[in-house]
């Protein structure tokens, strides 16, 4: 199977008839969500499938176009409108949501008054049963989707006038974050995707250990300065994250950096303390020193002009 493949068994499965659909409301406070099915009417399962399938077609539409690229999960790539990213799951941070969604026969149905468990609601996964495949769409939820709990009201056409609507009623658009075939991951939203996922936190529990990892090959003189002015912003963890699991930290050295440092004109110091060269964190600069341990600063060489970059794809 090929990663477009996803898109197409998708597709498939929400246009046949034949294709079972429920949604799980997710409930996250916990490593591992708390999951709860909606029951819902045919209407609404066809609804579900109509909107995935519309939104998968522009999908399908661009790689018959030839406009479509997909291509392997990177934290520090910035997707553009014609980019998918896959991610094989087996292995991955993600593995553990994804194989914690059980089958809707196995889920309590949600109560519609059961506020603790609404108040926590972080996404809601459709999950499709079609000629033996398990296909899961997954949609981040905000509190504000929620429209019976949060302070506000709706009115709808009742006879000759408009009335208030005094149920809870849960807000559905037509955008889905990721999707999930065979092992595959397909990333349709990175921020999302990597929300209901919890990257950010596993970033933010993380931190420190990542720093000391690269402290541990390039020395940096005020390190723990680095470390608070890395740790409070996710951006920066996000940076840390991919040196620490780029191959080429070990290869590194003062010698090659003050090369770097010396070609692209970087305000970075060296500096000699008890006789060890070291590199100096600028609280006045932040990202200087980041950018420059991320491989940031490339020479194209095609028009010979330097550049500094904030999105790389490693293509080799």
């Amino acid at each position: 199977m090929t990663n477009y493949d996803a898109i197409e068994i998708a597709i498939d499965a929400a246009s046949s008839t034949d294709g079972k659909l429920s949604i799980s409301m997710a409930a996250l406070d916990t490593e591992i969500p708390d999951y709860r099915t909606l029951s819902t009417t045919r209407e609404v399962v066809a609804s579900f499938k109509g909107m995935l399938s519309s939104f998968l077609n522009k999908y399908q539409k661009m790689h018959k176009n030839g406009d479509l690229r997909i291509v392997k999960y990177s934290p520090d790539f910035k997707p553009d409108s014609h980019h998918l990213e896959f991610i094989k799951v087996k292995g991955s941070h993600f593995e553990s949501i994804i194989n914690s969604v059980p089958e809707p026969s196995d889920t309590t149905v949600l109560d519609p008054e059961d506020i603790k468990f609404i108040d926590k609601l972080k996404f809601y996964v459709m999950i499709i049963k079609h000629e033996n495949k398990r296909i899961l769409v997954f949609k981040r939820y905000s509190k504000t989707k929620e429209l019976g709990h949060r302070g506000g009201f709706l009115i709808s056409w009742i006879g000759k006038q408009y009335g208030k609507v005094s149920d809870s009623v849960f807000s559905f658009d037509n955008q889905f974050d990721c999707l999930v075939v065979d092992g595959v991951l397909l990333s349709f939203n990175k921020k999302n995707t990597e929300i209901i996922f919890k990257y950010y936190d596993e970033l933010r529990s993380s931190a420190f250990t990542t720093i000391d990892k690269i402290a541990q090959h390039i020395p940096i003189h005020n390190l723990e300065e680095f470390k608070h002015d890395c740790s409070t912003h996710l951006h920066k963890l996000g940076k840390l994250r991919n040196i620490a699991q780029k191959g080429y930290l070990p290869n590194l050295s003062i010698d090659k950096i003050r090369k770097i440092i010396n070609k692209f004109h970087l305000s970075i110091n060296i500096v000699v303390i008890n006789g060890k060269e070291m590199l100096q964190h600028d609280p006045a600069d932040k990202w200087a020193l980041l950018n420059l341990l991320d491989d940031s600063y490339l020479s194209s060489a095609l028009t010979g002009y330097d550049y500094e970059v904030n999105s790389k794809l490693i293509l080799n």
